[in-house]
Protein backbone atom coordinates (compact mmCIF):
# COMPACT_ATOMS: atom_id res chain seq x y z
CA UNK A 1 0.00 0.00 0.00
CA UNK A 2 2.07 2.96 -0.99
CA UNK A 3 -0.64 5.29 1.21
CA UNK A 4 1.54 4.12 4.10
CA UNK A 5 4.90 4.29 2.52
CA UNK A 6 7.61 7.00 3.71
CA UNK A 7 9.44 8.16 1.05
CA UNK A 8 13.44 9.19 1.08
CA UNK A 9 12.88 13.00 0.24
CA UNK A 10 16.41 14.48 0.95
CA UNK A 11 16.57 17.86 0.60
CA UNK A 12 19.10 19.35 -2.08
CA UNK A 13 19.90 22.78 0.31
CA UNK A 14 18.83 24.81 2.75
CA UNK A 15 17.49 28.28 1.18
CA UNK A 16 19.26 31.42 2.23
CA UNK A 17 16.30 34.21 2.20
CA UNK A 18 15.61 37.92 2.52
CA UNK A 19 12.47 36.84 4.69
CA UNK A 20 13.08 35.88 8.34
CA UNK A 21 9.62 34.80 9.13
CA UNK A 22 7.04 33.65 8.35
CA UNK A 23 5.20 37.05 8.98
CA UNK A 24 6.24 39.75 6.34
CA UNK A 25 6.69 37.09 3.51
CA UNK A 26 4.64 37.28 0.58
CA UNK A 27 1.52 35.53 0.10
CA UNK A 28 2.49 34.35 -3.40
CA UNK A 29 5.65 34.36 -5.56
CA UNK A 30 6.76 37.45 -7.95
CA UNK A 31 4.71 39.79 -5.79
CA UNK A 32 8.13 41.37 -4.98
CA UNK A 33 10.56 41.55 -7.57
CA UNK A 34 13.35 42.63 -5.44
CA UNK A 35 13.19 39.57 -3.06
CA UNK A 36 16.44 37.89 -3.24
CA UNK A 37 17.13 34.43 -2.03
CA UNK A 38 20.23 31.97 -2.63
CA UNK A 39 20.29 28.50 -2.31
CA UNK A 40 23.43 26.42 -2.26
CA UNK A 41 23.36 23.11 -2.94
CA UNK A 42 24.29 20.30 -0.15
CA UNK A 43 27.80 18.60 -0.10
CA UNK A 44 27.85 15.82 -2.58
CA UNK A 45 25.80 17.89 -5.17
CA UNK A 46 28.36 19.47 -7.34
CA UNK A 47 27.15 22.65 -9.68
CA UNK A 48 26.49 20.18 -12.93
CA UNK A 49 23.27 19.45 -10.92
CA UNK A 50 22.96 23.49 -12.22
CA UNK A 51 24.01 23.34 -15.48
CA UNK A 52 22.02 25.24 -18.17
CA UNK A 53 19.21 26.35 -16.03
CA UNK A 54 20.68 29.89 -15.93
CA UNK A 55 19.08 29.44 -19.65
CA UNK A 56 15.86 29.52 -18.40
CA UNK A 57 14.33 33.32 -17.23
CA UNK A 58 12.61 31.39 -14.08
CA UNK A 59 12.37 28.22 -12.18
CA UNK A 60 10.06 26.02 -9.71
CA UNK A 61 10.86 25.46 -6.11
CA UNK A 62 9.63 23.19 -4.15
CA UNK A 63 10.61 23.39 -0.54
CA UNK A 64 8.89 22.50 2.89
CA UNK A 65 6.86 24.19 4.85
CA UNK A 66 9.38 23.64 7.87
CA UNK A 67 7.89 26.37 9.62
CA UNK A 68 4.40 25.13 10.23
CA UNK A 69 3.53 24.90 13.64
CA UNK A 70 1.73 21.68 13.19
CA UNK A 71 4.11 19.49 11.50
CA UNK A 72 4.66 16.91 14.46
CA UNK A 73 1.22 15.80 13.88
CA UNK A 74 1.94 15.03 10.74
CA UNK A 75 3.90 12.02 12.28
CA UNK A 76 1.62 10.43 14.08
CA UNK A 77 -0.88 8.51 12.35
CA UNK A 78 -3.51 8.11 15.46
CA UNK A 79 -4.01 11.64 14.67
CA UNK A 80 -4.09 11.52 11.18
CA UNK A 81 -8.00 12.48 11.22
CA UNK A 82 -7.28 15.89 13.50
CA UNK A 83 -5.10 16.95 9.59
CA UNK A 84 -7.97 15.67 7.42
CA UNK A 85 -10.26 18.04 9.89
CA UNK A 86 -8.07 21.10 9.56
CA UNK A 87 -8.91 21.07 5.31
CA UNK A 88 -11.18 23.86 5.73
CA UNK A 89 -9.49 27.08 7.00
CA UNK A 90 -9.65 30.95 6.65
CA UNK A 91 -8.31 32.29 3.28
CA UNK A 92 -6.80 36.32 3.85
CA UNK A 93 -8.68 37.34 0.83
CA UNK A 94 -12.09 35.62 1.60
CA UNK A 95 -11.56 38.22 4.44
CA UNK A 96 -12.37 35.58 7.03
CA UNK A 97 -13.96 32.73 4.93
CA UNK A 98 -13.68 29.08 4.51
CA UNK A 99 -12.48 27.04 1.71
CA UNK A 100 -11.07 23.57 1.28
CA UNK A 101 -7.24 23.59 1.71
CA UNK A 102 -6.70 21.85 -1.41
CA UNK A 103 -8.71 25.13 -3.31
CA UNK A 104 -6.28 27.60 -1.15
CA UNK A 105 -2.19 27.84 -1.27
CA UNK A 106 -2.38 27.80 2.81
CA UNK A 107 0.40 26.37 4.01
CA UNK A 108 -0.72 23.99 6.48
CA UNK A 109 -1.73 21.01 4.44
CA UNK A 110 -1.54 16.93 4.95
CA UNK A 111 1.70 17.21 3.30
CA UNK A 112 3.67 20.00 3.75
CA UNK A 113 5.17 20.98 0.21
CA UNK A 114 5.36 24.46 -1.08
CA UNK A 115 5.50 25.12 -4.92
CA UNK A 116 6.96 28.48 -6.27
CA UNK A 117 7.87 30.41 -9.29
CA UNK A 118 11.10 32.13 -9.05
CA UNK A 119 13.43 34.16 -11.34
CA UNK A 120 16.45 32.92 -12.02
CA UNK A 121 18.94 35.85 -11.54
CA UNK A 122 22.40 33.69 -11.18
CA UNK A 123 23.95 30.38 -11.31
CA UNK A 124 27.30 30.72 -9.44
CA UNK A 125 28.61 26.80 -9.55
CA UNK A 126 26.45 25.42 -6.61
CA UNK A 127 24.83 28.18 -5.63
CA UNK A 128 21.82 29.37 -7.24
CA UNK A 129 20.47 33.15 -6.61
CA UNK A 130 16.59 33.71 -7.28
CA UNK A 131 14.14 36.61 -7.61
CA UNK A 132 11.03 36.98 -5.89
CA UNK A 133 11.00 33.90 -4.22
CA UNK A 134 7.89 33.79 -1.27
CA UNK A 135 10.16 31.40 0.39
CA UNK A 136 10.89 32.46 4.61
CA UNK A 137 14.43 31.81 5.09
CA UNK A 138 15.88 28.46 5.88
CA UNK A 139 13.01 26.58 4.10
CA UNK A 140 14.57 22.50 2.79
CA UNK A 141 14.58 22.99 -0.47
CA UNK A 142 13.44 19.80 -2.40
CA UNK A 143 14.03 20.31 -5.77
CA UNK A 144 14.27 22.97 -8.96
CA UNK A 145 12.89 22.42 -12.18
CA UNK A 146 13.09 24.78 -15.06
CA UNK A 147 10.11 27.00 -16.07
CA UNK A 148 9.09 26.51 -19.93
CA UNK A 149 6.47 29.10 -21.01
CA UNK A 150 5.07 27.29 -23.67
CA UNK A 151 3.77 24.14 -21.38
CA UNK A 152 3.89 26.15 -17.88
CA UNK A 153 1.84 28.85 -18.84
CA UNK A 154 -2.59 27.93 -19.26
CA UNK A 155 -3.43 30.77 -21.26
CA UNK A 156 -6.99 29.83 -20.93
CA UNK A 157 -6.74 28.86 -17.38
CA UNK A 158 -9.81 30.32 -14.96
CA UNK A 159 -10.05 30.87 -10.99
CA UNK A 160 -13.08 31.89 -9.22
CA UNK A 161 -13.38 35.33 -8.63
CA UNK A 162 -12.46 36.10 -5.16
CA UNK A 163 -8.83 34.82 -5.98
CA UNK A 164 -8.87 37.68 -8.82
CA UNK A 165 -9.69 40.23 -6.46
CA UNK A 166 -6.68 42.30 -4.55
CA UNK A 167 -4.13 40.61 -6.33
CA UNK A 168 -3.31 43.96 -8.97
CA UNK A 169 -2.09 47.28 -7.13
CA UNK A 170 -1.02 47.86 -3.89
CA UNK A 171 -1.05 50.21 -0.41
CA UNK A 172 0.00 54.01 -1.81
CA UNK A 173 2.63 55.63 1.86
CA UNK A 174 5.55 57.72 1.75
CA UNK A 175 8.53 56.43 3.88
CA UNK A 176 9.56 58.88 6.84
CA UNK A 177 12.79 60.35 7.06
CA UNK A 178 13.60 59.17 10.17
CA UNK A 179 12.53 55.36 9.22
CA UNK A 180 14.36 55.65 6.06
CA UNK A 181 17.41 56.50 8.38
CA UNK A 182 16.73 53.48 10.77
CA UNK A 183 17.11 51.47 7.48
CA UNK A 184 20.11 52.84 6.59
CA UNK A 185 21.69 52.01 10.11
CA UNK A 186 20.25 49.05 10.05
CA UNK A 187 21.34 48.12 6.47
CA UNK A 188 24.72 48.62 7.34
CA UNK A 189 25.03 46.86 10.79
CA UNK A 190 23.88 43.32 8.38
CA UNK A 191 25.57 44.36 5.59
CA UNK A 192 28.98 44.84 7.41
CA UNK A 193 28.11 41.42 9.75
CA UNK A 194 27.38 39.37 6.64
CA UNK A 195 30.10 41.07 4.25
CA UNK A 196 29.36 39.22 0.79
CA UNK A 197 26.86 36.88 2.32
CA UNK A 198 24.28 39.79 1.89
CA UNK A 199 21.97 39.28 -0.44
CA UNK A 200 22.10 43.13 -1.21
CA UNK A 201 24.66 44.75 -2.71
CA UNK A 202 23.80 48.73 -1.21
CA UNK A 203 21.21 50.20 0.69
CA UNK A 204 18.98 51.27 -2.23
CA UNK A 205 18.41 47.71 -3.41
CA UNK A 206 17.48 46.95 0.33
CA UNK A 207 15.26 50.07 0.40
CA UNK A 208 13.56 48.81 -2.50
CA UNK A 209 12.64 45.43 -1.27
CA UNK A 210 11.23 47.24 2.21
CA UNK A 211 9.21 49.37 -0.33
CA UNK A 212 7.71 46.27 -1.94
CA UNK A 213 6.72 44.36 0.93
CA UNK A 214 4.81 47.72 2.31
CA UNK A 215 2.90 47.88 -0.85
CA UNK A 216 1.74 44.86 -0.21
CA UNK A 217 -0.97 44.57 3.00
CA UNK A 218 0.69 41.37 4.46
CA UNK A 219 -1.42 41.45 7.59
CA UNK A 220 -3.56 38.67 8.24
CA UNK A 221 -7.34 39.10 8.03
CA UNK A 222 -7.46 39.36 12.55
CA UNK A 223 -4.99 41.82 12.32
CA UNK A 224 -6.89 43.82 9.88
CA UNK A 225 -10.09 44.10 11.44
CA UNK A 226 -8.33 44.84 14.74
Amino acid sequence: DLLGVAFPLRPVGILRSCFSRRNGTPRQPLLVPAARARLTLRPGLSGDFLEGLGQYSHCWVLYIFHENTDLQRLWQPERDSGVRAKIRRAVPRLDGGKMGVFATRSPHRPCPIGLSVAQVVAVEGRTLVLGGADIVDGSPILDIKPFVPFCDNVHAATAPPWVAAKVRGGCSFVLAACFIAALRRAFTKHATQLGQRSLYCGFEQYRELVEQVLSRDIRSHTQRIK
